[in-house]
């Protein structure tokens, strides 16, 4: 259903003064992409690309709050995606499968009406919570009622002004610089690009490592939803053996930044160092494309196998708190519940076909 323009809530500022609050499609309204372009906070998640992406591949309906009228340059804007599922519940998510997706303010009072506005949309579409994933700390926040914080991740993100002599340098000795040199004694070989051909490489590792870890992939169809959308801005880097794939990562650019997104392999040849040598390819592409960071992604904060080694590829740890507008503070992280280990189990002895199919069918609830 498309948002109409006019569509607007009256919404408390402060005691003495109102502001109308829009509600537009950011993938119809031209506006949208200028203001994430113009916009210093704003990213890839922000753009039409993502948001298309997640509209094709599982329906959710994008729409972006702004307090700036019709027919003007957009100044502000907070970006969600609506998820409507019998399984999980309604809700509007900024944004779904983002690591982190800021609103776009230009003043502190304008976040305060458009958060108020969320707020007041909680009870009147009766949903059952509104979750932003800010990359930056905003006190409005806190501030909020039924405003709550939720689940921390840390954030690791590389920057890339120095020369990439520096840069080769700064990477851990024994866990990267030597899997580096090693992927070259090995001679393995680097292809780059989003060709159908690629995605279906990389759809066949990231097969194997969901069933490793013990959950299904995400639908291929998700990732040629971002080849078709993005375009050259997303790249699958692969590294290969004697012509067998080995290691693949996926990455966009946006703006000044890459940001890397999904990464997997093939275990049986781990030793080769194909991950570590695939970062270092992305590392140079970046450099060559001028790029002043290198985002590598959340990581859940007990994970510190893939903490150490994103600070090991020179990232720098700040944390990321998700919050959420719900009538009741989010209930404390259960530990891990003793048949974790027999669903992690049987997802591994599962054929790979049952696998893609649960993945089809349980990653539109889980946005």
């Amino acid at each position: 259903m498309a948002i109409a323009a006019q569509e607007r809530f009256r919404v408390l500022a402060s005691e003495k003064n109102a502001a109308a609050v829009y509600t537009i499609d950011p993938v119809t309204d031209g506006r949208w992409e200028r203001l994430v372009a113009a916009h210093p906070r704003g990213g890839v998640f922000h753009g039409c690309g993502w948001l298309r992406a997640l509209q094709q591949t599982y329906g959710y309906r994008p729409l972006a709050l702004t307090t700036t009228p019709p027919n003007e340059a957009l100044r502000n804007g907070i970006v969600l995606c609506e998820v409507d599922s019998w399984l999980t519940g309604r809700r509007l998510v900024s944004l779904p499968f983002s690591d982190h997706c800021d609103p776009l303010l230009d003043t502190a009072e304008n976040g305060e009406v458009l958060l108020a506005a969320l707020r007041d949309r909680l009870a009147k579409r009766r949903l059952r919570y509104i979750e932003l994933r800010p990359h930056m700390e905003f006190d409005a926040m806190e501030q909020q009622e039924q405003m709550h914080s939720g689940k921390s991740f840390a954030l690791h993100v590389v920057a890339l002004e120095r020369p990439l002599e520096e840069l080769y340098r700064s990477l851990h000795k024994s866990c990267i610089q030597s899997k580096i040199a090693r992927a070259g004694r090995e001679g393995l070989h680097y292809e780059e690009g989003h060709s159908r051909e690629l995605i279906e490489k990389f759809f066949g590792l990231m097969l194997l490592t969901r069933k490793r870890h013990g959950v299904p992939p995400q639908p291929i169809a998700w990732f040629h939803a971002l080849a078709r959308n993005l375009g050259s801005a997303m790249s699958v880097h692969l590294a290969l053996k004697d012509g067998v794939p080995v290691a693949a990562l996926l990455t966009m650019d946006c703006k000044e930044t890459v940001t890397y997104k999904y990464g997997c392999s093939d275990e049986r040849y781990a030793a080769l160092g194909g991950t570590p040598f695939l970062f270092w390819k992305v590392f140079e592409r970046a450099k060559e494309k001028g790029m002043r960071a290198l985002d590598l992604g959340r990581t859940d904060l007990d994970n510190p196998g893939l903490l150490d080694f994103k600070r090991r590829l020179g990232g720098v740890m700040q944390q990321l708190t998700y919050f959420r507008f719900c009538e009741h503070a989010p209930e404390a992280v259960k530990q891990p519940s003793r048949l974790a280990p027999l669903v992690h189990r049987a997802v591994e002895m599962a054929p790979q076909s049952l696998l893609v199919l649960a993945g089809r069918i349980l990653y539109r609830h889980a946005g």
